[in-house]
């Protein structure tokens, strides 16, 4: 075998020698520039990429910061406004019951001026009823004989004073 002579060895240095220099001449000054521009712009591109994110994600904190105190400031508004409002219902609801009792004092005040009118009022025509009775058993004892034509007009007498108090 050719390559296990020994009076080739020499040269088969030197060339393996020269063809790894022109190969490591030619890996860093033709392939690896070009890998490292490469490898550079790619680089170049993820940090851009990572600087955007890192503007984005401030930017969304200071938007959620700044909602969280728009929220804040909202259900602040909004209790405050609740609070108004179960104020403004309770101060109607005492202002209703007050005037429900004003007029319902007014009407118990009409109410017992009515019974009040109907008392007076029935106790004259008792009064006049009495009167008339009185009046017709005063008219029988003195009239014994005409007991029968007295009790008749005494019924009269009674059913004209009915109809006066309807």
């Amino acid at each position: 075998m050719p390559q296990f002579d020994t009076s080739v060895f020499g040269s088969q240095i030197v060339w393996t020698l020269v063809c790894f220099a022109l190969l490591v001449a030619g890996m860093y000054g033709i392939i690896m520039p070009r890998f490292w521009k490469v490898r550079q712009q790619r680089q170049d591109g993820a940090d851009k990429l990572c600087a955007q994110a890192n503007s984005i994600r401030q930017q969304a904190e200071t938007v959620l910061r700044s909602t969280e105190e728009a929220m804040k400031v909202t259900r602040q508004e909004a209790r405050h406004m609740i609070e108004q409002a179960e104020q403004t219902v309770k101060d109607n609801v005492h202002r209703v019951r007050l005037e429900e009792e004003r007029l319902g004092n007014q009407q118990m005040n009409r109410t017992r001026e009515e019974l009040q009118q109907l008392v007076i009022q029935t106790s004259g025509q008792l009064q006049n009823d009495v009167a008339h009775l009185a009046q017709m058993t005063i008219d029988q004892w003195a009239h014994p004989k005409s007991h029968v034509k007295g009790s008749s007009s005494s019924a009269a007498l009674l059913a004209k004073s009915e109809v006066q108090n309807d």
